[in-house]
């Protein structure tokens, strides 16, 4: 009768029993068991040895909170906890690991506190290796549950996200989350709650795109030719939150169309009449003329005259990202003026302009006042 498999780590689960265990590929078993523990469940084996040897903060007879790490606080579990995360209201702090969250009485539980095991814990600590500049001032500590302004009680699970940009960190966030789950011995189910741990408190950036009829109408020209790859760039920036628009009367109202435009920090959109809007944008905003069209001074001297930044499509020194026409000569009468062709443009480049802009509006002295009002209101 074959065994049952079991991940390695279980403390009645022999080698032949193991998951995954590679019978060929290595040298002997010094190099099968040094794979073992590198990049196999021995690595979880190990840190939860570790776990059984830090239980930082344990409970009473009368205490249900508890925390407990593996070594350096690199994984931890904790159950009961009290946080205050007023610590995060600094709105001008753009880290996004920052290391002073907590001071003394901001995190804790009701439980007896190893202080002198938790400073052990400390020569890991960095953003992305431990949970140590979170948990040193980890307090033991009575508290009222019905105190608190709000009360988790379903599994909660704290990550430390590396860059949600492409998928091989998300490959590796992904693993992090798999073996903490090993290594804690917690569980994941449909109560469970993921939080990415950011200390960056950042109210989102608001971006108008202003689009040019639609893709179908061949009789609107100056229309950007790959705009869902421009709106793609999108992930890569949380803080900015994109709306999509078209400024047509028969849709949209004059009043509705100044309201989108007064709430918009950085306004987009290709050389035309539709840009007027410059003119009732706030004064921390962006006009981002996406493309002139070699008529270089009209949309500028309208941001100019409202106050407001001004920026437009450059190739940032590489002849790359020299936008590219498409449809030239295909209206009857001025087939060959560049405003009567559409566009497509390099995302990457759309990405590093586009990053200008969001640093203008966030370093801006009125924006950086009325965000600080508003975060301190809260």
């Amino acid at each position: 009768m074959q065994k049952a498999k079991c991940w390695g780590y279980e403390r009645n689960c022999t080698a032949g029993q193991r998951h995954g265990l590679p019978t060929s590929g290595c040298l002997n078993d010094r190099f099968l068991q040094e794979f073992w523990n590198s990049v196999d469940f021995g690595y979880v084996q190990e840190r939860r040895e570790e776990f059984d040897k830090l239980l930082l903060c344990r409970p009473g007879a009368q205490q249900q909170s508890m925390l407990q790490c593996s070594k350096y606080t690199r994984y931890c579990k904790a159950q009961n906890l009290f946080i205050d995360f007023t610590g995060l209201r600094d709105p001008h702090n753009r880290d996004k690991f920052r290391e002073n969250v907590f001071k003394q009485g901001q995190i804790g539980g009701d439980c007896v506190l190893d202080r002198q095991l938790l400073q052990a814990q400390g020569d890991h600590k960095s953003p992305l290796q431990s949970w140590y500049a979170e948990l040193e001032n980890f307090s033991s500590m009575k508290f009222a549950r019905d105190k608190c302004d709000v009360t988790i009680e379903h599994p909660v699970i704290f990550m430390k996200m590396d860059w949600g940009g492409n998928m091989f960190h998300h490959f590796c966030d992904f693993f992090n989350l798999y073996v903490t789950l090993h290594v804690n011995g917690s569980y994941f189910d449909r109560n469970s709650q993921i939080v990415m741990w950011d200390t960056v408190k950042t109210p989102k950036i608001r971006v108008t795109l202003l689009q040019r009829g639609t893709p179908e109408n061949e009789k609107i020209f100056r229309q950007i030719k790959n705009q869902k790859d421009l709106e793609k760039v999108f992930d890569d920036f949380p803080d900015l939150e994109l709306k999509v628009v078209e400024y047509d009367w028969r849709k949209m109202s004059f009043k509705e169309q100044l309201s989108v435009t007064h709430n918009s920090d950085i306004f987009i959109g290709m050389h035309g009449a539709g840009l007027t809007h410059f003119l009732f944008l706030p004064p921390w905003a962006v006009a981002f003329e996406l493309y002139n069209c070699d008529d270089k001074d009209c949309y500028y001297d309208l941001a100019r005259l409202r106050g407001v930044k001004y920026v437009t499509w450059s190739d940032g020194g590489n002849p790359v990202n020299t936008p590219k026409p498409s449809e030239q000569g295909k209206h009857h009468k001025y087939g060959q003026n560049p405003k009567f062709w559409n566009w497509r443009f390099e995302p990457q480049r759309f990405k590093e302009i586009l990053s200008e802009a969001r640093e203008y509006v966030l370093n801006h002295a009125t924006y950086k006042s009325l965000i600080s009002k508003k975060l301190s209101k809260q």
